[in-house]
């Protein structure tokens, strides 16, 4: 389970079989938005490849230009990777 408190706020958005919703990460005295992709890892093998080949990524990554991977739990058969939460939503939104 997370070592941090997260406050879920209703589901933002649904890519296949991964859920996205934007919660606050709550540590110390500090809080924080962010973005919770949650996969349900009872799914298909090509759509777990992509989300770990994505964390690996992004971990490496450090840009203002990238968004940034925080932290990763699994909580049950469920995966939550936990990155910044981007108010202006998905490049495709644009």
């Amino acid at each position: 389970m997370p070592k941090y408190v997260f406050t879920l706020s209703p589901q933002k958005g649904r890519a296949r079989l991964v859920k996205f919703s934007k919660g606050l990460y709550k540590r110390d005295n500090e809080s924080e938005v962010v973005a919770i992709k949650v996969l349900d890892l009872d799914t298909d093998y090509d759509e777990i490849k992509d989300v770990r080949n994505e964390i690996t990524l992004l971990s490496h990554c450090d840009s203002e230009y990238i968004t940034r991977y925080i932290e990763s739990y699994l909580n049950g058969s469920k995966l939550w990777v936990i990155m910044d939460h981007a108010a202006g939503g998905s490049v495709r939104q644009i």
